[in-house]
C-alpha cells in the first residue's frame, strides 16, 4: 500500500481512484509472490525485497486499464467487477494507467536501493523492468493480440 499511497499524493481524487481500483482490484498478486519466494529460495532475507516486489504487480495493473478501454477490449468486466473505466471514465483511467509506468520503474529503483544493491544493479533492473513491460514486451503484446486499430496504424 505504501507504493501506491506515494502514487496517489499528487494526482486528483478521480485519478487517484481510479489507481486504487485499478492497482488493488481482484487478482492473485502472483508476480510479487514469485520474487519474494524466488528470493528467499535463494537464501534472501531482505525484507526490502518486498518493496521491489510490489513494482512487478504495477506492471499488469498499467497494462490492465488501458486494455479494457473501448479503442481496445472495451470490456465492462474484468473478474466479475466494473473495470475501472466504467466506474471513473476513459479519462481518468488512462491518466492512472500512464503514472502507473514511471511508478513502477520507481518502485522497482526504490526497492533495489533499500535492498542496498547499489546504483547499477538498480538501473539494471530498472531497465529490464521496462524492457519487459514496455512497447516491445508486454504492451505491445496485448494491443497486438487484440488486434486493436487504434495501435497497430
Amino acid at each position: 500500500y505504501d507504493a501506491l499511497d506515494t502514487l496517489v499524493s499528487r494526482t486528483p481524487p478521480n485519478v487517484t481512484q481510479a489507481l486504487r481500483h485499478g492497482v488493488m482490484g481482484g487478482g492473485k498478486r502472483l508476480r510479487p509472490i514469485l520474487c519474494v519466494s524466488a528470493s528467499r529460495a535463494v537464501g534472501g532475507v531482505d525484507e526490502a525485497i518486498d518493496s521491489l516486489a510490489v513494482s512487478l504487480e504495477l506492471i499488469p495493473a498499467y497494462s490492465l486499464m488501458p486494455d479494457d478501454l473501448p479503442c481496445l477490449a472495451a470490456a465492462a468486466l474484468r473478474r466479475g467487477e466494473a473495470t475501472t473505466h466504467r466506474l471513473h471514465g476513459v479519462p481518468a483511467t488512462t491518466v492512472a494507467g500512464a503514472i502507473l509506468i514511471p511508478g513502477a520503474a520507481l518502485q522497482a529503483w526504490n526497492g533495489a536501493m533499500r535492498m542496498g544493491l547499489g546504483e547499477e544493479k538498480a538501473r539494471t533492473i530498472v531497465v529490464e523492468l521496462c524492457r519487459a513491460a514496455g512497447g516491445g514486451g508486454s504492451t505491445w503484446r496485448r494491443a497486438r493480440d487484440a488486434g486493436t486499430p487504434c495501435f497497430l496504424h
